[in-house]
């Protein structure tokens, strides 16, 4: 299907190792400084929760069962944990590891299509994407089910869409295992999009033949080799036992059909019935401009080179491939801004093989002034580190004018060597730029930010040190609170109590009670108890949370 490079080079190994040693730096450095955020605190607690029982079947928060989330995505976790626990690093260890693959993969992936150094710009285009490398320093299924949807997509160049039996048993075993990340998405687009790819390949080849009938047959047998073949009919028997087997193991560990039941909820009925996560059809359009940032003009431009690559068998694969993983997401009901994810590998090897030739032989020659626009603004982001050194006292830092001194030299010079025709020089310098801003940026300036947020370790190491030496029947949570509380808390099993009566009836057990509460909670408790709500004295309150509407605080109660 795609021209042969099977045999690497040194200088591929070279363009290998240079991704890797980046990716490593780029992904792994700084990931316990910034605190829980978001969701991660389901997967901390869940993670930690497994090992402390040791049932691995049976995700639990705070001792209740949660089976939002099939399994995978929390084992992931539990090798890095098993020494010194379930802390912020090892928690995202296997999405930066994640990342790391991924970049490794898109450079293989650019090189088999299109050459070595379109592969090798892919990579670090990827590798220097912010919402990427965001996410890959995020703890979360994203990242898993990323790499494991682009490692089918190589298989199926390396081999799959040939009939190779071992390239099939793998794609679909890998879908099988990759449906326990994040529910069936990542099989479920990979083949979504490689039928496009078949189909779109049928009725070319059928329009170049005259449309002759009597050979669609053959035509559609050979491009369906990869499902309408023995190897193909073995390989996806091979994935349906997997799958079946993976599906059914919780059911047999914990005697409940819940995870099976979640699976449909989640995925099949929310992909043609959301009941969340419902933005407009366009929404992606938007997204992709944010997650493709700092190559963003870069990506837009590569675009208008659609019919040179077109013309490219390559091309074609990549390019049907791209609108596949986003009419699959487009289609969905259900959207949000990070599952187009997994579109942007395929976003960055189409770029990487356009500026390929603009670097080689500064063609196409539109190709320019975006490069240097993105150069400015690239510039403009130094200028923004010197404003908030000289403006804002709670976020300086003695770095800042260093590293604005290093992107406003680094801007200068990439636009006169860009404009002294010496593109390569220019974009090896600018890419220096992006790496050493994006590195300050998810160290520093993150650890700068981290000062601003919400420290919930720092407040729920000041409710553990009240509690101690309380029993835990005196202890109650009142409605919900995060999940990130819950893990920083690190208490236990804490009993969690959902409306008025049920606590009323916990305190008359008890002479005395401490009470945890979101503040917007404790409204009902003034209203609806029966005791006076001067009898709740307050422990410790959380500070600075009142524009952000979720404040904690550590109540008690004595008659």
């Amino acid at each position: 299907m795609i021209e042969n490079r099977y045999r690497w080079s040194r200088q591929d190994w070279f363009y290998l190792g240079i991704l890797l040693f980046t990716g490593i730096i780029m992904m792994i450095s700084g990931l316990s400084i910034r605190s829980l955020w978001g969701s991660e605190g389901r997967w901390a607690v869940i993670a930690r929760e497994m090992i402390q029982s040791g049932n691995y079947f049976l995700p639990t928060i705070n001792g209740v069962v949660y089976f939002d989330k099939p399994l995978l995505s929390y084992w992931a976790i539990i090798p890095f944990a098993l020494r010194d626990g379930v802390t912020e690093a090892s928690l995202r260890l296997p999405s930066a590891m994640a990342g790391i693959g991924a970049c490794l993969i898109t450079f293989s992936i650019g090189r088999r299509l299109f050459g070595s150094l379109s592969g090798f710009i892919a990579g670090l285009l990827l590798m220097t994407t912010v919402m990427f490398v965001f996410w890959s320093k995020t703890g979360s299924a994203e990242l898993l089910n990323l790499c494991a949807i682009w490692v089918m997509f190589w298989l199926f160049i390396a081999g799959g869409l040939k009939g190779c039996f071992l390239n099939l048993f793998l794609i679909y075993t890998i879908g099988a295992v990759s449906a326990f990340i994040k529910g069936p998405v990542a099989p479920s687009v990979v083949f979504f999009a490689v039928v496009l790819y078949s189909l779109i390949r049928v009725l070319m080849h059928f329009k170049s033949k005259g449309g002759k009938v009597n050979i669609l047959k053959n035509t559609f047998l050979g491009e369906f080799s990869w499902i309408l073949s023995r190897n193909g009919a073995l390989s996806m028997l091979c994935g349906i036992i997997v799958f079946t087997l993976l599906l059914l193991m919780p059911v047999w560990a914990t005697g409940s059909w819940e995870s099976v039941q979640l699976m449909w909820r989640e995925n099949v009925e929310r992909f043609f019935s959301p009941f969340d996560h419902v933005e407009p059809a366009y929404a992606y359009l938007k997204h992709i401009m944010v997650f493709t940032a700092p190559w963003t003009l870069l990506v837009i431009v590569s675009f208008f080179s659609f019919r040179t690559l077109w013309s490219e068998k390559s091309g074609q694969f990549i390019l049907l491939i791209a609108i596949g993983i986003f009419l699959f997401f487009t289609l969905s009901g259900s959207r949000r801004s990070y599952y187009i994810l997994p579109l942007i590998p395929a976003l960055m090897i189409i770029t990487g093989r356009v500026l390929k030739d603009f670097l080689q032989i500064e063609r196409p020659k539109y190709i320019k002034p975006f490069f240097l626009l993105t150069v400015i603004l690239m510039g403009l982001c130094g200028f923004s580190l010197l404003y908030i050194y000289l403006r804002m006292d709670n976020l300086r830092h003695v770095s800042q004018p260093i590293i604005c001194f290093f992107m406003i030299i680094g801007a200068i010079l990439t636009i006169v060597f860009t404009l002294r025709k010496k593109i390569m020089q220019a974009f090896i310098i600018h890419l220096i730029m992006v790496l050493i801003l994006e590195v300050w940026i998810f160290t520093t300036g993150v650890e700068l930010a981290e000062r601003q947020r919400r420290d919930l370790r720092t407040f729920s190491q000041k409710i553990r040190e009240k509690l101690t030496g309380t029993g835990d029947e005196k202890i109650v949570i009142f409605r919900d609170v995060s999940s990130s509380f819950i893990f920083y808390l690190n208490r236990g099993r804490i009993k969690e109590i959902y409306n008025v009566q049920d606590l009323m009836e916990f305190i008359r057990k008890q002479r005395e009670v401490f009470i945890i509460v979101d503040l917007k909670n404790l409204e009902d408790l003034n209203k609806e108890m029966e005791f006076s709500y001067q009898k709740l004295k307050p422990i410790v309150i959380e500070k600075g949370c009142e524009k952000r509407g979720e404040c904690i605080g550590l109540y008690r109660f004595s008659r």
